[in-house]
């Protein structure tokens, strides 16, 4: 399990997310990556929603798929909100790559 490690580096990067256990296509959006989750504006998921975040890196390693559950959601304009995933059930190996990922790439830009 990932913990919420809030001094890790962040980095703007884009993700496809979808809710548990629906099939189909995810939804294509950009946003706040940290080793302990995921922070985005999209489409309103209710605190406790699992998703699935499947990252592509840019080295060209296999994507990363995590899964976690939405923790808040904070209203937007538009009907959009901004929301708070945290990851759980991640190997040791899959950690260590998105920490690597995440010390090379540096900090988020805005």
């Amino acid at each position: 399990m990932l913990d919420d490690r809030r001094d890790s580096p962040r980095v703007l990067i884009p993700a496809a997310l979808r809710p548990l256990p629906e099939a189909g296509a995810p939804e294509q959006v950009r946003g706040d990556l940290s080793l302990g989750g995921f922070a985005w504006e999209g489409t309103p998921r209710a605190p406790g929603v699992r998703m699935e975040l499947q990252l592509a890196l840019p080295e060209g390693t296999e994507a990363l798929v995590f899964t976690g559950e939405v923790m808040d959601a904070l209203p937007r304009e538009q009907g959009r909100a901004l929301m708070r995933l945290r990851f759980f059930e991640a190997s040791v190996d899959r950690e260590l790559q998105l920490a690597r990922y995440l010390q090379a790439a540096g900090p988020a830009r805005a």
